[in-house]
């Protein structure tokens, strides 16, 4: 006899890997946050190539709107014109 119990549980262990998953992503966007400083700070006393680190970033935000696109399931482009718009 099914009462349901296992569904709930179920349940709740979804709830609980979404809210891990959730703070490792706020997590990671934090660490994004601290390596963006550091290469700020890099450029800044000429200890690295203000091209590369351009081109490094430029690299990161691709998959940063990647993972927007899917996430919002936004089109990319639609994206893209809300960063130029914001500029």
């Amino acid at each position: 006899m099914n009462d349901g119990r296992g569904r709930i549980k179920a349940d709740e262990e979804a709830r609980q890997r979404y809210q891990c998953v959730k703070a490792d992503v706020a997590r990671l966007l934090d660490w994004l946050e601290l390596e963006l400083e550091r290469q700020a700070g890099c450029v800044a006393q000429k200890g690295m190539d203000a091209g590369e680190a351009a081109a490094e970033l430029t690299h990161a935000r691709s998959y940063l709107v990647m993972a927007l696109d899917w996430l919002a399931q936004r089109d990319a482009s639609d994206i893209e014109k809300a960063l130029a718009d914001s500029r």
